[in-house]
């Protein structure tokens, strides 16, 4: 499986981006949605540990799936840090018995007086 995300992976805290997955299997052969069991992303603090999202179920379309990172998800934790990063699991359950899991990391950099509310 492939994962891109739809920007540098270094950004700025507040700024949204799309995640896109491409499922392939071991054959390098993009996953037809009709065998794909069950598509999940999951979006942690890499420091902390802190779930920023928790297991949530993507659909794909002819094998590829994607999500908006939310202003929130992006947002500083600690504010005295310069960056943080945030580590995104991407997993796709497919023919059965299969899996296939991604990750990728983003910095993402503090920017003073930036302000989100959390809901």
């Amino acid at each position: 499986m492939a994962i891109a995300i739809d920007t540098i992976f270094d950004s700025n805290e507040g700024t949204t981006f799309k995640v896109t997955g491409t499922l392939f299997d071991e054959d390098d052969v993009v996953i037809p949605d009709a065998v794909i069991n069950k598509v999940t992303i999951a979006i942690y603090d890499y420091t902390t540990e802190e779930v920023i999202r928790a297991e949530d179920t993507l659909t794909p379309i002819d094998g590829v799936v994607t999500t908006w990172l939310t202003k929130n998800e992006v947002r500083t934790i600690n504010p005295t840090l310069r960056y943080e990063y945030r580590h995104i699991v991407l997993v796709a359950d497919y023919g059965g018995t299969k899996r296939v899991v991604q990750h990728a990391y983003v910095r993402m950099h503090n920017v003073p007086n930036y302000v989100v509310e959390v809901v």
